[in-house]
This record gives structure tokens, C-alpha cells and sequence, in this order.
């Protein structure tokens, strides 16, 4: 499955982020639609900015917007994170599983139109996947799949029960944890405190259910590594971009270098 985005940083741009952005942390948002949440939007958008400046104050951060949000902009969990996430500063990726035209058909309702509209337009990233409603769960499953992809925390909106179809919430959770990407999960049906689900550094994925029955509380702490790996990630990207660089101006003064006759080699 093929995406377009906007494209990639410059080399300049990705040393100013080196020095900027110590982390440079991404956010994939997963979670159910308005049908599955229990808590009002103002109590969960609450939740998430709570989240957002946890991870600021982590990764030692000026301001949000040294975060990215990656959302998927589906009405309820999705959209209201992104909304949240702008509120706060942070960047937004736009990441949807369908052209745009054909995503709004699969909302149950028709104000949430020119909602994702808006939430689309003020993205500074947009993704659009090239799945088809011929197949929808297939899209919704590489949608959550590339959320993965781009995530260094996951943030879901989760009620803690099991999935009701392909692509859904508890699916791409554990895939997460198979990934040991670390969860911050705000209950869907109640509110209260967001909590960490995260599987040991050793021995098998345990399963989505056993883990959700053990939660850990959120603690500055849990993020601190994950900040570490990120910046090592974005040093690696300048070096290997500075190098390219590098090697491709060197080819072009060895090409344009002239003789002893005058002429260029």
C-alpha cells in the first residue's frame, strides 16, 4: 500500500532539529469512534493535554511544539487528540487510510465532515494511504500500522474490551506491544488518571487483556529512555544526510574540475 506526504527535511533542516528538538517526539494516536466513548470530550481532551505535557517536561522540552501528533482524524478518539494537540502547539500529522472523499463516507455523522476538513487543512503533514473501502479493515489496519511506523509513544482511548473487527484499537495495541513501544492508555469509560502499559524488557509479548490488568502509573521516568533513543535516531539521520551531501558535492567539483587543457574531465 502506497501513501503521499509531504516531502522529507532538508539536511539543514534536520541539524536545526538536532539542536531544537532533543527528542523530535512522535505520538501515534489510536482509539475508538463516538459510539465506544463514555467519558464527555472535555474530560478526555483534558486527559491528553495532561499527557502532552507529562512528555514535555520528560524530554525536558521549551514548549509542545517539539512534539508530533500522528492521527488518523476518524471522529471521536482520533479527532479529539488532534484537536487537543493543536490547542497545546504540537505539530499534527494528517495520516488517513482512504482519499479523503472516500474517508468521509465512513463517518456516522455528517458534521464531523467539516470537521475532519479543518483538522486536515491545519496539518503541517498530511499521509493519505491508498486503501480502498472495497477492503476497509485492510485500511484501517495499515493505517494503524503506519501510526506505528511513525511513533516513538502510543496514546490510545481505549474502553479495555476486545476488538470488534479488523483494524481496531486493541489490534493495533498489541501490535504495539510487540513492538515495545510503551502505551499511555486513558480509560474511554471512565475518567480517570491515564496509565502506562508496557511489557518487561524480557520473555514473550504477553497478551493485550493480561497486561491491561496491570497497569502502571504514569511517571516522568518511563519516558526518559525513550527520548535518549529518539535523539541517537535524529543524530544518525544529520550524519547520514550530512554525508550524502557531502559525497554528492564532491562528485559534482570532481565532474566539473578542468584538465590541463581547460576542459572539464
Amino acid at each position: 500500500m502506497t501513501s503521499r506526504s509531504m516531502p522529507p527535511q532538508s539536511s539543514a533542516a534536520a541539524r536545526d532539529a538536532v539542536g531544537k528538538l532533543p527528542a523530535g517526539l512522535r505520538v501515534g494516536i489510536t482509539g475508538h469512534r463516538r459510539h465506544r466513548l463514555r467519558v464527555p470530550d472535555d474530560a478526555l481532551m483534558q486527559r491528553i493535554l495532561d499527557v502532552i505535557e507529562l512528555l514535555r517536561r520528560a524530554g525536558k522540552l521549551r514548549s509542545a511544539g517539539h512534539i508530533r501528533i500522528v492521527s488518523a482524524l476518524a471522529e471521536g478518539a482520533d479527532e479529539i487528540a488532534a484537536r487537543a494537540a493543536l490547542g497545546a502547539g504540537c505539530h499534527l500529522t494528517a495520516l488517513v487510510p482512504f482519499r479523503p472523499k472516500d474517508y468521509e463516507t465512513t463517518f456516522s455523522s455528517r458534521g464531523h465532515t467539516a470537521v475532519f476538513r479543518d483538522l486536515l487543512r491545519k496539518a503541517d503533514e498530511r499521509v493519505i494511504l491508498s486503501g480502498s473501502l472495497r477492503d476497509a479493515n485492510a485500511g484501517y489496519v495499515a493505517a494503524g500500522l503506519e501510526t506505528l511506523n511513525r511513533s516513538d509513544v502510543v496514546l490510545t482511548v481505549w474502553d479495555g474490551a476486545p476488538a470488534q473487527g479488523r483494524g481496531g484499537t486493541p489490534e493495533i495495541l498489541q501490535c504495539a506491544l510487540e513492538r515495545r513501544l510503551p502505551i499511555i492508555w486513558i480509560d474511554a469509560t471512565k475518567d480517570r488518571a491515564p496509565c502506562l502499559l508496557q511489557r518487561s524488557a524480557f520473555g514473550p509479548c504477553p497478551r493485550l487483556a493480561n497486561i491491561a490488568q496491570r497497569p502502571q502509573g504514569l511517571h516522568l521516568r518511563h519516558f526518559k529512555s525513550v527520548f535518549g533513543h529518539r535523539r541517537s535516531q535524529i543524530a544518525a539521520l544529520c550524519r547520514a544526510s550530512l554525508t550524502h551531501r557531502g559525497t554528492e558535492e564532491s562528485k559534482f567539483r570532481g565532474a566539473r574540475e578542468p584538465d590541463g587543457r581547460g576542459q572539464p574531465r
